[in-house]
């Protein structure tokens, strides 16, 4: 039986060009000619290659324009050369959408967010003054008239993959309308042959395992899948799956990325490899969700045979809402994908995770992160609780994304930690040092 492929439908244009944000290139068409470029005459903060595209753009801009010119004219300076670590700079960047949060009533879309994180500035002082160089290859790196771009470093390689996908999400979306057309390769799934993300793209694409030989597709895919499949490995992982005579299997979604309901039908193939379990409810919770939904994903005939159902709920609250809401359904497991608990996971949330009495997931780019989450769940916790995974999880994503430095990259999912619940200390188990991601 040929895997069936499963279309969903193609995203508007606007949503397209407002995926990413780089101040190298036109905000619309990707144009890669920096000093061609015209920028918002108000904030000075985003760019165009003509007046044309500047128009095209003009309505969605205006409401973060207003609150940026709002903030330049009461800080000192926008972009401070008295900060000086990276701390202090991403402290302030967080300030700074605080501030145009409460200013706009809402929270900032992820390219919003980059306007703030990606400012066009000196790599060496951050200043936005004076700027004089661009790096050509990856258009991710600037330099001032005080200091030469050569001298300070920056992940040009990856930084360059990451602008290209960019780029295609505007010039190529049918690449990523295919991306989403996810074969079903159940036999492989249900074989479970596959030990790591590497070997999992060699079966599904029949090609080789070395990753700088890999396409963009490939390498986008791996986006995609990381989350079912840092969920499943991490589950069996702890041995966390329980026999049951319950067949329904509820796993909530701790949301900062809305980009997961674009990828719903990758879980599928979670139902060919759960056992028992014969439906899978995929529960969305976080106000960055646009709109509240409940529906079910078309599942393959193979699963329609077995009577396999995969759910979806979205809740557009926090998570401290939602389990004091009608809408509440006990959790078999809790996921927090690349998860910054210091900025953006509250002390309540994490006593209400407590009250859950489930196994809690979370996912994070980078280590520095992973440490600040442990930290911050043991002092609102009050104790030294430990979890029983904390490891470089071997399902993570190969896509580079863009830090919040700016200067280099993270790969989503990378270290993995798994509590098996709130409640109460736990001996970790041991860990096995993975080799670093290729």
């Amino acid at each position: 039986m040929l895997p069936r492929q499963v279309i969903l439908p193609p995203l508007p244009p606007t949503a397209n060009f407002n995926k990413s944000f780089n101040p190298n290139v036109c905000h619309v068409c990707k144009n890669v000619l920096p000093w061609k470029l015209i920028s918002c005459q108000l904030c000075g903060m985003i760019f165009y290659c003509k007046e044309e595209h500047k128009q095209l753009h003009a309505n969605e801009h205006n409401e973060i324009c207003g609150a940026l010119v709002k903030l330049k004219n009461q800080m000192d300076t926008f972009c401070r050369r008295d900060v000086t670590t990276t701390k202090e700079r991403l402290d302030l960047k967080y300030e700074h959408i605080k501030f145009i949060q409460q200013e706009m009533h809402r929270r900032l879309q992820p390219y919003e967010k980059q306007m703030i994180f990606y400012e066009k500035s000196c790599l060496a002082c951050r200043t936005n003054i004076n700027l004089t160089d661009t790096c050509p290859s990856c258009l991710s790196a600037n330099s001032c008239s005080d200091h030469a771009l050569k001298d300070f470093p920056h992940d040009c390689e990856n930084l360059k993959i990451c602008m290209q996908i960019n780029m295609m999400h505007v010039s190529h979306p049918e690449i990523f309308e295919y991306q989403r057309m996810l074969p079903r390769f159940s036999h492989i799934m249900e074989s479970a042959t596959f030990d790591n993300m590497v070997s999992l793209i060699q079966q599904l694409f029949y090609c080789d395992g070395n990753t700088p030989s890999w396409s963009l597709a490939h390498i986008c895919y791996t986006d995609i899948l990381s989350k079912p499949l840092t969920l499943f490995y991490g589950m069996r992982r702890a041995n966390l799956f329980y026999n049951s005579h319950i067949k329904l299997f509820a796993v909530h979604i701790i949301v900062n990325d809305i980009e997961i309901l674009r990828s719903l039908q990758t879980w599928e193939f979670l139902l060919h490899i759960l056992g028992e379990y014969k439906i899978l409810i995929v529960i969305m919770i976080g106000r960055n969700i646009p709109a509240s939904q409940t529906g079910a994903v078309e599942v393959c005939e193979d699963c329609n045979k077995y009577l396999r159902e995969l759910q979806y709920e979205c809740w557009h609250m926090s998570y401290v809402e939602y389990t004091n809401s009608a809408f509440y359904r006990k959790s078999n497991v809790v996921v927090a994908f690349d998860a910054k608990f210091m900025q953006e996971i509250s002390g309540r949330t994490i006593l209400t995770l407590m009250d859950e009495k489930s196994p809690l997931l979370i996912t994070t780019g980078e280590l520095f992160e992973a440490e600040q989450n442990v930290r911050k769940i043991q002092q609102v916790l009050g104790s030294s609780l430990t979890p029983i995974i904390y490891e470089r999880n071997r399902f993570a994503s190969y896509q580079p994304h863009r830090n919040h430095d700016s200067r280099f990259v993270y790969f989503p999912n990378y270290h993995l930690i798994i509590y098996s619940s709130l409640v109460s200390a736990n001996d970790p188990i041991q860990t096995s040092d993975f080799p670093p991601a290729e």
